[in-house]
């Protein structure tokens, strides 16, 4: 399990980041799907070993579908100094 280690007993050092929900996040066969995105949002795809799998900013489309493996997958999307992560099972 991937987790935040903030409200787990587990100190970090950096600052906290306020979270949101920016957007929906879910995925649809062999898909990740982004949808309500706002405009200039970054967005990072991770393996469930922590590797980065896919990256970009996001300036024109509202809706980002991504290609990958079955698995799972955390994502994590930056946008105004606020963070939405979550993690989606991909069958």
């Amino acid at each position: 399990m991937i987790e935040y280690g903030e409200g787990n007993g587990v100190t970090t050092a950096l600052n906290p980041v306020e979270k949101v929900n920016l957007c929906k996040v879910y995925s649809d066969r062999s898909h990740i799907i982004i949808a309500n995105l706002l405009p200039e949002s970054k967005l990072y795809v991770y393996g469930i070993s922590g590797q980065l799998i896919w990256q970009t900013n996001q300036s024109s489309s509202d809706r980002v579908q991504i290609s990958v493996r079955t698995g799972f997958y955390v994502v994590k999307i930056f946008k105004d100094g606020k963070i939405q992560s979550e993690k989606v099972a991909v069958p």
